[in-house]
Formats: C-alpha cells, structure tokens, sequence
C-alpha cells in the first residue's frame, strides 16, 4: 500500500491531465476555489444556528448538512489560499513592508467598507436576521465581526508566513514540516477567551495548518500518477470520520475539548487532501468562473443571500427548498454583478475589493517578480513619454 505523502496526492491517475494554465492561472484551482464558494454560501444561507439563515431546525437535513461541512469551508479556503500564495511567493530580496501593506489593502481594508455597509443593511432593512449593535464596530475592527473574521485570520497568517519565507523557514520540506508541526500545537494549544481574541488569533491558529498545507502541497509535492488509492482512502476516511462526528451529535455524547479539535482536523485535512487530489476530475466551466470571482463573492454574497431569501418570503414562498436554491444562486451571482459593474469604478475597486489604485493621480511603483519594487523610468527632458513607462507607472 502506497504512502499517503504529498507526491502521491496527485489527481487521479495519468488519464486526468491537468488543466492548461492561461495567464498564470491553473484552472483546476480556480475550479476549486469555485467548489469552496460554492459550499461557504451554502453554509451561510443555512444559518449558523437554528435562529439564523433559513432557520433550519436541529434534526434537519440542512442542518445536519451545515453541521457535517463545518469543518471543511473555511479550511477549505486557507488550504486554497495557501496553494495560492506559493505560486507566487515572497523571495529573500522581497520587502516585508511592502507585502503587508499591499495585504492590508487586499484585506483590511475591504473588511471595514463591507462591515460597515453590512452594519448599515442590518439598520435599515427589516427582515435581516440580527440588527447591527454599538459594540459591533469594535468587533468588525478588533475581534472579527460576522464573516469577515476570516479576513482577519489570513491576515494573521501572512504576517507569520512572510518572516518565515523571508528568512528560509519554508524553503525545504524538512523546515515546512517543522512549522506544520509548530501549527498544530498552535491549533491545539492557543484558546482565547472572547474578550482576549483579538484579530480573531484563535482561529488564525485553527486554520494555520491548512494554509500550510497547502503552500507544502504546491511547493514541494509532483504530479505522480499514482493517486488514485491515497485520494479513494482519503475520501472515505474523511466520510467516516463525519460518520463518528454524527454519532457524537445525535447521541450527545460530550468529547473534551482536544480529541473534538483532533477529530475536527482529521475531517477537515482528509476532506481538503480529496478535493485537492480530485481537482482535475472536479474542474468543470461553471465552477471555474466562479473561481475568477471568488474574493468578491465571499465578501458580498451575505447581501444577495439575505437580500433574495428576504423577498421570496415577502412574496409567499414557503418551501425551504426553494428558498435554498434561490438564495444559494443569488449569493453566488450578485456579488459577481456587482464586481463587473461597480468594480469598474476605480473607488469601489479600491475600497470595496482591495485592487491596486488604478484612477487619476501621481504615478505608483508597480513591483516586479515576487513582490519586489521596480524602478520607475523617468521621461527624458525634451522627448517623448517612453511607451513602457506610460504602461507601468499609470
């Protein structure tokens, strides 16, 4: 039996080949990326609690549903963010002030313009399932505040991964698993009480091994073809373990604190290790093109979910299927409305989605290669604009 390491994690078998990348991309990831908007919006369309979301009562499909995935979403996205981040990572001449202020405008940034407009929906419009109170704006800025916790966490993340990349702490898979190691002491070890969890540290910590799991799976693993039998195990140790994970629920029994995160991270490991070795099988278009869209998404689609179950309602809608279907789709696609249409604006692109400034104004310095800052070409007195300084530095 073959082990279960990152070389055999590869899709399942030669038959699968991976997709071609365009511009850098590789579309089975984007396809991922969809797949995890796809069971986040999901999650939140249900509610996180019987009195949220559909109002999906305990003993419901649905909620057994959300119940079951709760450890796969957001690890889902760190694991996907982690893939990401080293496909282009930071090098040793890189600039650690320039990455974490390019990650708070990516980040924190978009977390306070969406929190406060969230804050300003919840006042104004009736029917939303909770209402904005004076304490919130201190949480949206120090202890995460609704779904935007998540940015906070990654933000956290990043801060640790850079001095770790910058120093040569990732550049090896014997230093990587040393960290991974250290990560899952964090995951075990930090638990903040609520008034102590500033920038949402406990979850930065429960989520930190996914994301290095999936830099070490980008970083270090091959494309060996003989996947198959580690993924097929992996998927039915992922479904068992949400087997015992039910049993635990509808019996009631109370595990301590530690083996409940252990059996947490078992199914959230299994469950991401799958969907990563099944990626070429899961690319589809629609998936995809979700995946282009997916920052936007995950920071808007709380409006088109709530906003669409909200007036189906109104309108007499009674089944919770449909009520489902239609807010799980409006959640998906609004935000992608609203970033084709609105995201043109140079502002909203700005604020709103945390893009590099592209409207009037002194010309910024564009970094090349991995995150390090070019120099700008000056024009010669008396001649005309060189053509490849009006393209960078506009």
């Amino acid at each position: 039996m073959p082990q279960l390491t990152m070389r055999t994690l590869a899709p399942l078998g030669a038959r699968h080949r991976a997709a071609k990348p365009t511009e850098g991309k590789d579309w089975s990831v984007e396809s991922l990326r969809g797949l995890a908007l796809v069971l986040m919006v999901a999650g939140h369309v249900i509610g996180d609690t019987p009195e949220r979301g559909l109002g999906a009562g305990n003993g419901t499909f649905l909620r057994e549903a959300y119940l079951v995935l709760v450890d796969v979403r957001m690890p889902f996205f760190t694991f996907l963010s982690g893939y990401v981040y080293a496909m282009r990572p930071l090098g040793p001449r890189s600039e650690l002030s320039l990455f974490l202020r390019a990650k708070s405008r990516r980040l924190l940034m978009p977390m306070v313009a969406v929190g406060l407009l969230f804050m300003a929906v919840q006042k104004m419009i009736p029917g939303t399932n909770a209402n904005a109170g004076r304490g919130d704006l201190l949480r949206l800025l120090f202890f995460g505040y609704e779904h935007l916790w998540f940015l906070q966490s990654v933000f956290l993340i990043f801060v640790v991964i850079a001095m770790l990349d910058l120093r040569g702490l990732l550049s090896r898979p014997a230093l990587w698993g040393a960290a991974f190691a250290l990560g899952l002491v964090a995951y075990f070890a930090v638990q903040l009480p609520a008034h102590a969890n500033l920038f949402s540290l406990n979850q930065a910590c429960m989520l930190f091994p996914f994301f290095l799991l999936g830099l070490g799976l980008r970083r270090f693993s091959g494309r060996a073809p003989d996947g198959a039998l580690p993924v097929l195990l992996l998927t039915v140790w992922a479904a068992a373990t949400m087997l015992v994970q039910m049993w635990v629920r509808d019996t009631g029994t109370v595990l301590p604190r530690v083996p409940g995160q252990a059996l947490g991270m078992v199914v959230g490991m299994c469950s991401v290790c799958a969907f990563f070795g099944l990626r070429d099988a899961l690319a589809n278009p629609v998936l995809r093109w979700l995946g282009k869209y997916s920052y936007g998404v995950y920071l808007l689609h709380v409006f088109g979910a709530a906003g669409a179950r909200i007036v189906l309602e109104r309108l007499g809608v009674g089944s919770t299927a449909v009520l489902f279907a239609g807010a799980l789709v409006a959640g998906l696609t609004a935000p992608v409305l609203v970033e084709v249409t609105a995201g043109r604006i140079p502002v909203v692109a700005t604020v709103m989605f945390g893009r590099r400034w592209t409207g009037p104004g002194p010309p910024v310095r564009r970094r090349q290669g991995k995150h390090r800052a070019s120099r700008r070409q000056t024009r010669p007195e008396g001649k005309h604009v060189n053509p490849q300084w009006a393209r960078t530095s506009g």
